[in-house]
């Protein structure tokens, strides 16, 4: 039974879930398509990946295949130069859980318990937010002192402009 079904939803858990082939459309056109893994770990840019699952931005520095970031030199999936914002999706953070004496350099502001995976919620020491996906063991908790750190590859894009001449005028 080799069948093909076309579905148009703006539920992307769904077509992530359904679908063996994804076509992501922006304005009438389609900007990316592809299989829902590909989609979620490579889309062609920040706006896809924020569409797609749930989307961190840290500012980074690459050259060549790492990037320096708040967190450390990460690898880069891919090549880069320069100012790049990295994407960064919840269940890629790691957290440490550690003791007095020991490096670290965030403190979680938040904690969700979801009975399979727990979403935590971190203030590292520069000041950025970030949240974490992780199973449901662990034993961290609000406000506790966590090394976190990131596993596997990052993608970089173009640095997104903040200043204030990036801001509508009027």
């Amino acid at each position: 039974a080799n069948a093909t079904a076309i579905i148009v939803t703006h539920d992307q858990e769904e077509a992530l879930s359904l679908a063996d082939r994804i076509a992501v459309m922006w304005d009438g056109r389609i900007v990316q398509t592809a299989n829902p893994e590909e989609l979620y770990h490579r889309p062609v840019d920040r706006r896809v990946a924020s569409f797609v699952g749930d989307a961190q931005f840290l500012p980074g520095d690459a050259e060549g295949r790492r990037v320096a970031t708040e967190l450390g030199s990460l690898p880069l999936a891919g090549a880069a130069e320069g100012p790049v914002d990295v994407l960064l999706r919840p269940e890629a953070l790691r957290l440490a859980h550690v003791t007095d004496g020991e490096a670290s350099n965030a403190v979680v502001t938040r904690r969700e318990f979801f009975g399979h995976h727990q979403l935590l919620s971190v203030r590292l020491d520069t000041g950025a937010e970030l949240r974490a996906r992780l199973g449901s063991y662990g034993g961290i908790r609000r406000g506790d002192r966590v090394l976190a750190s990131v596993r596997g590859a990052v993608l970089a894009f173009p640095r997104e402009d903040t200043s204030a001449s990036a801001l509508p005028k009027g």
